[in-house]
């Protein structure tokens, strides 16, 4: 059944364009303030906790409901929340948009899709002009947004399903909407946390799918490492996967040709794991 779930996820994006008819956030965003308002929430992570667990916690009964009536009534379930945790916004669009900028040289339309995909508190400085800058902090974000929005959630789907795959996606959208709350330090390092084995992960199916030697050198070196990001991590995992020299000049062919590489390595990862997971659920 999990096949089948990412399977008919993967055909809805696909004719859809997005999973946006299922992203509207405005009910988290309610539950959130609700819950901080409560004063005997007060110690600290404990309005995280109740803003992220009482949502999970519905999903799973009401999954084990169904489930109990049907097996494959599960799908009810599993199939919609998927596709509401998946990541959010126009991902190749923007990455378009700045390739498109690039080439003419626009600088304030490459900065505008670079800023589309990253989080305000997240912007590098970039001075106005500097090419060179502004790409290594796009090849930072595509990495990270491709990683954020489909293989993060696919990792805690196939361990945890939809349960997992929801607390992965809330977690994300607390620290976006509720920036003011005094738990949202806690929500970042608990996103650090759950990042961290599905960026391992993903960085080793990177090295299978692209520049082994690179990238499992990459790989070996980030193995271990509890002080690095989660983008930082991953963007080292890219270039190495793709035999990307940091101080290598940079041009506009070789910075157009690269993210384009990117989106085609994670395209090869995605269908390495669907192939994965078919063989999974055979043998199983």
């Amino acid at each position: 059944m999990m096949f089948l779930t990412v399977l008919i996820v993967y055909l809805f994006v696909q004719l859809s364009g997005s999973g946006r008819p299922l992203h509207h956030d405005s009910w988290f965003s309610v539950w959130a303030v609700r819950v901080s308002s409560q004063g005997w929430l007060k110690r600290p992570g404990a309005s995280l906790s109740a803003t992220l667990l009482v949502p999970v916690i519905v999903v799973i009964v009401i999954y084990g409901t169904v489930t109990s009536l049907w097996s494959w009534l599960g799908l009810l379930v599993t199939v919609p929340v998927l596709i509401y945790c998946l990541g959010r916004g126009e991902y190749t669009q923007c990455v378009d948009e700045y390739l498109n900028g690039l080439l003419q040289e626009d600088w304030s339309q490459s900065l505008e899709s670079y800023y589309a995909l990253v989080a305000d508190g997240e912007r590098a400085e970039i001075k106005e002009g500097d090419w060179s800058a502004l790409h290594d902090a796009m090849m930072n974000v595509v990495a990270y947004r491709g990683f954020e929005r489909l293989f993060a959630v696919l990792f805690w789907f196939i361990l945890l399903g939809p349960a997992g795959a929801l607390v992965y996606r809330l977690t994300h959208l607390y620290i976006v909407d509720c920036e003011s709350s005094e738990d949202v330090d806690i929500a970042k390092k608990w996103l650090w946390i759950i990042e961290w084995p599905a960026a391992r992960v993903l960085g080793l199916s990177l090295a299978l799918t692209g520049n082994f030697t690179g990238c499992f050198a990459a790989w070996r070196e980030c193995l271990f490492c509890a002080k690095r990001t989660t983008p930082s991590v991953l963007d080292h995992y890219m270039r190495g996967a793709l035999g990307i020299e940091s101080d290598a000049e940079q041009s506009i062919a070789m910075t157009h040709r690269e993210l384009r590489s990117v989106l085609a390595l994670y395209y090869r990862t995605w269908v390495f794991w669907m192939c994965l997971l078919a063989v999974i659920t055979l043998v199983i």
